[in-house]
């Protein structure tokens, strides 16, 4: 089978002809993967000189006429053969695929062109802005001290329980379970965003957990630190390249975008992108008091600490969260670390890789993506980002491809101020 893809503004045209059978069925499901991968929301496929279509083909067409609809994208057969068009026909699926390439857009509405996102271009990207709820602005609460991560490490006096709603975010070092003495050989990595939360126990499993918010149920999590956020995000963009093939975007720039919406000193940030590999690092142990022996000195560290020596989970899909500043903060400097060399922003992110699947557009509801994607997709791992500027062996910073991102400022406030808080 012989297949040409065509790429086009929104979308692809992509012909093939030959036997559609078990075979090449394979072959064809990479290529609509790879260009789906590569931003196209509509798949124009031209089957005019398919001589053959088993149910092996059938069964791929089905795959992305349903990953498509899901990300309201289009998937559509052009000119069948009347082979193909027999056999779709008899097995009820032709309507299901029949449509016409020209097609006159309809009159958009003043309540759409309201609602349009605000287009910006850059050299290494570009921007579509729905300036949600501008006013908006993002309660933070700091819990527990990350000092005692290097200087002694926890115990059952430092445990507070987080309850995690669908309009919170958190991330930190935790577990799940109901107190200390359940938690203490699990305390690792977790976040949450929208109603699900997730953790990297420490207990050598090396498998994330995750809880998703379900009816009256909602996820906690035991936490030795962490920064709480809730409220209403004020802005959310969707970002990518201009072209397919671009170069991906850090994420000291998604952060830098995300402060030029938010003009403010601190702020909150959500993403769900597709990674082009992660850099970061994860606990091996439990930091709690016993045999704790400052475990950040060189090579202890390495019974403590695993660090990416290459980018991690590339070609996933990563939910991230977390916080950051511009310049000195003496409230949050012992939670942040520098994003970038000389960008005078710090902050603390963390990120699960989850297996990949195809993001919608137009504006998002955070709960809503974060628990379809916990509920459908497998995670992989989860990293505390890090900006990786070791010489010779130090690989930068995290990137990503394409994706979507909910921010706001952060305002600090006092426990009780959190209807999410402990419990």
């Amino acid at each position: 089978m012989e297949i040409e893809r065509i790429q086009e503004s929104d979308g692809a045209v992509v012909k093939i002809s030959g036997r559609l059978d078990a075979h090449w069925s394979d072959q064809l499901d990479r290529e609509l993967a790879e260009t789906v991968r590569g931003g196209a929301r509509r798949i124009d496929l031209d089957m005019e000189r398919i001589d053959y279509l088993s149910s092996a083909g059938i069964r791929v067409l089905m795959k992305f006429w349903k990953e498509l609809k899901a990300i309201q994208g289009t998937f559509r057969i052009l000119t069948p053969s009347a082979n193909v068009r027999t056999v779709l026909k008899m097995s009820g699926m032709l309507t299901l695929f029949e449509g016409k390439r020209e097609r006159e857009a309809p009159a958009r509405t003043e309540e759409a062109r309201a609602a349009a996102p605000e287009e910006l271009r850059a050299e290494d990207g570009r921007f579509s802005v729905y300036h949600v709820a501008p006013e908006s602005r993002l309660a933070l609460r700091m819990v527990g001290s990350p000092e005692r991560l290097t200087q002694g490490g926890y115990g059952a006096a430092d445990v507070e329980e987080l309850t995690l709603p669908r309009d919170s975010m958190a991330l930190g070092i935790g577990a799940f379970g109901t107190d200390f003495v359940e938690c203490r050989s699990r305390f690792g990595e977790f976040l949450a965003l929208g109603g699900g939360a997730i953790t990297l126990p420490t207990d050598g499993s090396g498998t994330p957990d995750d809880q998703v918010a379900l009816g009256d149920y909602v996820p906690k999590v035991q936490a030795v630190y962490a920064a709480l956020v809730q409220g209403a995000f004020a802005h959310f963009f969707h970002f990518g390249p201009e072209e397919a093939g671009d170069a991906s975007l850090p994420l000291s720039r998604l952060v830098a975008m995300a402060f030029s919406l938010c003009s403010a000193e601190r702020i909150g940030l959500a993403l769900i992108a597709e990674s082009d590999g992660l850099v970061g690092a994860q606990l091996r142990r439990p930091p709690v008091e016993e045999d704790y022996a400052f475990p950040f000195a060189f090579p202890g560290v390495r019974d403590w600490l695993s660090i990416t020596t290459e980018r991690a989970y590339p070609r996933t899909l990563a939910l991230v969260a977390g916080i950051a500043a511009k310049g000195d903060d003496p409230r949050l400097d012992p939670f942040l670390r520098p994003l970038g060399d000389g960008s005078g922003i710090s902050g603390h992110f963390h990120a699960a890789a989850l297996s990949y699947r195809a993001l919608p557009s137009g504006l998002l509801d955070l709960p809503k993506m974060a628990t379809d994607l916990l509920e459908t997709q497998s995670i992989q791992g989860v990293l505390h980002l890090l900006n990786d500027t070791r010489d010779i062996v130090g690989i930068g910073e995290s990137l990503f491809i394409r994706g979507m991102a909910w921010t706001g400022p952060l305002e600090m406030v006092p426990p009780s101020s959190l209807s999410g808080g402990a419990r």
